[in-house]
């Protein structure tokens, strides 16, 4: 039992070593601003909520925009485009069809790093993938703007900034 799990682990970590993290979409890089974005793919439109911010003025410090039928590989999928402070972070897409787009993540980015009951991911140092495998939902993420997001969602909800204090692992 221990072999079998510390050659899972192996395993896991030599897909890590291996992981072609994502970029971006397109030629839209992680990080890009909504402008520059915007002039790569012209026919983005922000949704309701973004667009009431919109109005309203002032810092924008989530903004997401949708695109319909969009490209990634040889699938076509809504996409929606998020934005923090400004940087392209994250790309999400809903697909038509599941096994389409399993077989295309792992064509593209090689044999997952972690797996739970309902999600499958590629996490690399600087970008991730993420698979809800019961859909065909799927999003491209840039890791360090992605814990901005996460670190400034729970400030604001528990009034605080977290301590994070790493756990050593149990011998």
């Amino acid at each position: 039992m221990a072999i079998g799990l510390a050659c899972a682990l192996t395993t896991l970590a030599a897909a890590a070593d291996k992981f072609p993290e994502p970029t971006g979409i397109g030629k839209a890089t992680f990080g890009m601003a909504v402008a520059e974005v915007k002039e790569l793919f012209p026919n983005m439109r922000p949704t309701k909520a973004t667009e009431a911010a919109l109005k309203k003025g002032g810092e924008q410090t989530l903004a997401e925009f949708d695109l319909d039928d969009q490209s990634v590989g040889p699938l076509k999928c809504k996409c929606r485009l998020r934005f923090f402070k400004e940087r392209f972070y994250q790309a999400s897409f809903n697909c038509p069809d599941r096994d389409p787009v399993v077989e295309y993540l792992n064509k593209t980015y090689g044999p997952p790093t972690q797996s739970t009951a309902t999600s499958i991911y590629w996490m690399g140092e600087h970008g991730m993938v993420g698979l809800a495998p019961r859909s065909a939902g799927f999003s491209l993420e840039d890791v360090k703007i992605g814990k901005e997001v996460q670190m400034t969602l729970v400030t604001a909800v528990f009034g605080q900034t977290p301590v994070i204090t790493p756990v050593a692992p149990t011998p």
